[in-house]
Parts: structure tokens; C-alpha cells; sequence
């Protein structure tokens, strides 16, 4: 089982069955919604024009916790899998490759 805490007032996980912290599952969305719009945008320009886009989450303590949160599947992805989420293939440093938007 996977948990990811934002904040103290959001906890998801990929259980499906268990119920998030008493709420319904509209509230949790609803915050998400906000709590995601808060944080800083990132955009993969692929192959054939497309574009992927999602939001950034971060841990300061260890750069292994950087994860995106793609836009069209909610789907967590490291950076690698963003850029290969958004066609592209194997890269070096995929990093370079993403633009980040500050909110």
C-alpha cells in the first residue's frame, strides 16, 4: 500500500476500499483539486507536438521523493515516466526536458 500525505487535512492512498480520513469522496477531490492548483506546474512538449502536462510535488529531504502528478490520469510518475508518459523515450537527464511553471 502506497500513502501520500500533503497535509495534515489530505492523506490518499491506493487502497480503494478504505475510506480517507471520514470525508466523502467529493471532499477529497475538491481539496486535492485546490491543494494540486497551489503547486507549480510542469509541461513535457513530446514528440508530434504533443504536450503533457502535471504538477510538481517535493520532498526537501531527499531528491528521490520528486514525483509528478500527471494532469490526464492523476497518475504519480518520477520524472523518467513523465517524460515516457508524454512519448518520449530513454533520456539522460529528464529533468532538462520538463518545464516547470511557478504558481
Amino acid at each position: 500500500m502506497v500513502t501520500i500525505r500533503f497535509f495534515k487535512f489530505l492523506k490518499i492512498t491506493n487502497e480503494k476500499s478504505r475510506v480517507l480520513s471520514g470525508e466523502s469522496a467529493k471532499e477529497v477531490g475538491e481539496k486535492l483539486r485546490n491543494f494540486l492548483h497551489t503547486m507549480p506546474c510542469v509541461f513535457y512538449d513530446g514528440p508530434n507536438g504533443k504536450k503533457t502536462k502535471g504538477y510538481l510535488l517535493y520532498s526537501s529531504v531527499r531528491r528521490e521523493d520528486l514525483k509528478i502528478v500527471c494532469s490526464c490520469h492523476a497518475s504519480f510518475l518520477t520524472p523518467t515516466e513523465f517524460v515516457k508518459h508524454g512519448g518520449g523515450g530513454d533520456v539522460e537527464n529528464p529533468l532538462k526536458h520538463i518545464d516547470i511553471v511557478l504558481a
